[in-house]
């Protein structure tokens, strides 16, 4: 079991890890989180990423979401300062989704969380707009959906996508015409701003967060 308040203890490691502006600042940084707790053990593998295997560790530590997994092994390939702004956006999209990402680990019953289904839709447009932020292709993307699916029914469409690519897209009933278009769109690769305008719409239609990622020196 694991609650909403030990998920918001996590994503505030995530954050306090991601704030770190050099390799040397991370490794002095300190936690007021238990090296015990889970937050506490997501701290030390924070600060040691490279070379960790990310899934036996969440597995290990006993917190394993798809976005949580996906995330950390996207900031592995990441140069540093892109590396803690990966932290950072999966600090935010825990804190937002505490509630429930704890629903899916629990498994508790609905009637004491009768906002599942439109968090699930609203899960669905952060990790749209914010993991094509991070560099997620459309494969990983979807199969971090599917893996943090609340509705099995979704997740077998969210699978559907995946194996039928983009044309599929057109007629699935998880999107909405104006979201068909947009994806169509990107897709086509054949309008200046596709993946901006499709981010800007998941993001103000849904009301989620989203961190822009940093800009990239042109000598970087």
């Amino acid at each position: 079991m694991i609650s909403a308040d030990e998920i918001r203890d996590i994503a505030a490691v995530f954050e306090l890890a991601g704030s770190a502006r050099s390799e040397d600042e991370l490794e002095q940084l300190t936690t007021e989180a238990p090296a015990d707790t889970r937050a506490g053990m997501f701290f030390a593998l924070l600060k040691k990423l490279d070379g960790r295997d990310v899934p036996s560790e969440c597995r290990d530590i006993g917190f394993f979401r798809f976005f949580v997994v996906n995330g950390l092994l996207q900031a592995q390939r990441l140069r540093f300062d892109l590396r803690m702004y990966a932290l950072r956006a999966i600090g935010v999209g825990l804190h937002e989704f505490a509630d429930y990402f704890a629903h899916l680990e629990n498994r508790s019953s609905d009637s004491l969380y009768s906002a599942i289904a439109r968090d699930e839709k609203r899960y669905f447009a952060f990790c749209i707009a914010q993991l094509i932020e991070l560099g997620f292709e459309m494969d990983g993307l979807l199969m971090t959906m599917k893996g943090d699916a609340y509705d099995q029914g979704d997740a077998l469409e969210l699978r559907r996508l995946r194996e039928d690519g983009p044309d599929a897209f057109a007629e699935s009933f998880l999107f909405d015409a104006r979201e068909k278009t947009l994806f169509g769109a990107v897709f086509r690769q054949d309008e200046a701003g596709a993946i901006d305008a499709l981010q800007r719409y998941f993001v103000d239609t849904y009301e989620v967060p989203f961190l822009p990622a940093p800009e990239i020196a042109a000598d970087a």
